[in-house]
């Protein structure tokens, strides 16, 4: 009320009784305003009539759209406006019971019940190997420091002498950024974009991966909508949950099944690694066909013989798709998947990202790009955004083991033989 003093008239703070006028906890736009007490209570009230929502997610047979719902709709969005509004401090008890209710919601979708580094990893954004389920207690911090700041200016334009010392020496602030999950000077978070301050957090220890979100940003309809059992499969490989308690020997070829199921995206046997080519070629016609391209699956007698010991080479079929006409040239398209569990490049893979892609060599497969070049079409490999003229090596398979193939890659199937006859070797 001090404060208030030099500001106001007197009538306006007191009463003439002297009792004072000023109400110090209430709600403003949805927020509330007052002490810790007052916004720990509102806090809940928030969280109990969200919740509902939340329980009744869990309840989805479908986890594909039942996770896209909890993301977008009923998790952190929720609560962000009053995270924004608020100091954490006051919030905190109330901001745990929410993430909880999101915690629960998942394992009741999934049937995955996470520990605590796999939960942590779930919070993430999505091209930091996370689910995107994010934490309104830990990111509560960053929103109000974001807030805070980013209103400082429009303050001052109404009141001059508005925070005149400075937020960064704010109790509230101090506290605040103290609880940064990266601690960060005050007044270099009061700086900072909401995004960017919990982009930090996500981006310490790991490294982005271009399209490692596409499994989970897609809309699930369509071709895009994925069986529950196989949906819940991929988070649980994303997260890292074992399938079982220890590691075994597979059945099909002898080979260590590890607990991890890391062995069946890489086993030779049992003819799984077929029927995902087949699948990944079938989806690309599939885009073709939509395109009006007359795609044809499988075209023999592209590679005809040019000497005798080169009978065999009429037979071949280097084309997993042949394009009559891409662009005003013929095109074949021929789809390579690979992994980085394979023994060869598993060294490589865990020190760096796509290393297992990189290594992927395509000059030598079946002598087809050299083949290719004596019959005067030039082999190129799709790095899924932009062509490598040559075939000498896949620069980036968005196959590898999760990912797909995005507008990139559909963007370069249409400049590959923009200038000359290709035979275009692509990664899905």
């Amino acid at each position: 009320e001090a404060a208030l003093v030099p500001h106001l008239p007197a009538a306006l703070l007191r009463a003439p009784a002297g009792t004072s006028k000023l109400k110090w906890n209430f709600e403003l736009l949805g927020a509330a305003v007052g002490d810790e007490d007052f916004t720990d209570q509102h806090t809940a009230s928030r969280v109990r009539a969200a919740a509902p929502l939340v329980e009744a997610l869990a309840e989805l047979e479908d986890a594909q759209v039942g996770l896209r719902l909890l993301r977008s709709c009923a998790g952190h969005c929720r609560l962000v406006h009053g995270s924004r509004c608020a100091p954490p401090s006051g919030q905190r008890s109330a901001l745990q019971h929410f993430d909880s209710l999101v915690r629960d919601c998942f394992s009741g979708l999934t049937g995955l019940h996470l520990n605590g580094w796999q939960w942590e990893q779930a919070g993430r954004g999505l091209a930091y190997a996370g689910l995107g389920l994010r934490s309104v207690a830990s990111d509560g911090a960053a929103a109000y420091l974001a807030s805070l700041g980013g209103c400082l200016e429009a303050c001052r334009a109404i009141d001059p002498h508005y925070a005149a010392a400075g937020l960064a020496t704010e109790p509230s602030v101090v506290a605040a950024a103290a609880g940064l999950p990266q601690p960060l000077a005050p007044h270099l978070a009061l700086a900072m974009k909401q995004k960017a301050l919990t982009k930090a957090a996500d981006e310490a220890g790991w490294q982005r991966l271009s399209r490692a979100r596409a499994f989970l940003a897609a809309v699930p309809v369509g071709r895009k909508r994925m069986d529950t059992a196989a949906f819940v499969a991929e988070l649980r490989q994303r997260l890292h949950v074992p399938d079982s308690s220890q590691d075994t020997w597979c059945p099909r070829c002898n080979g260590i099944l590890d607990s991890h199921s890391l062995h069946a995206g890489t086993c030779i046997a049992g003819g799984e690694r077929t029927m995902r080519h087949n699948a990944a070629r079938d989806l690309v016609c599939w885009w073709a066909d939509k395109a009006g391209l007359n795609p044809e699956k499988e075209k023999p007698g592209l590679l005809l013989p040019q000497r005798p010991e080169d009978a065999g080479q009429a037979g071949r079929r280097p084309a997993d798709i042949y394009l009559p006409s891409l662009s005003g040239f013929p095109a074949a398209l021929d789809l390579a998947i690979t992994a980085p569990q394979r023994p060869e490049s598993l060294a490589q893979a865990s020190q760096s990202a796509l290393a297992a892609a990189s290594a992927y060599k395509l000059a030598n497969h079946l002598g087809t790009a050299q083949a290719c070049q004596e019959q005067g079409a030039v082999p190129a490999s799709c790095s899924g955004s932009h062509w490598c003229v040559g075939g000498l090596s896949c620069q980036r398979p968005a196959a590898d083991c999760e990912g797909g193939c995005g507008s990139h890659t559909r963007r370069g199937i249409a400049s590959a033989c923009r200038d000359a006859p290709g035979t275009a070797r692509v990664s899905p």
